[in-house]
């Protein structure tokens, strides 16, 4: 359930300060053909045209299992 009003935050320390004040926030990113062959790691743009947007919830962060 959305809380408030739609907000923007500038860089990642903004986004982890919202989280650990307010709790999960909404992320929208733009996604070609290729997310739906996507399966691991950062999702980035290789071929195809524009699918749509897509939305999830951060409710938190961490580190990949090699500590990058």
């Amino acid at each position: 359930k959305a809380k408030g009003f739609p907000r923007s935050y500038a860089g990642y320390n903004n986004i982890m300060k919202e989280i650990m004040t307010h709790g999960p926030v909404s992320a929208v990113m733009q996604v070609y053909k290729d997310f739906f062959a996507y399966k691991e790691g950062v999702y980035t743009h290789v071929t195809g045209a524009y699918a749509g947007l897509h939305v999830v919830e951060l409710v938190g962060w961490g580190t990949s299992e090699d500590g990058s």
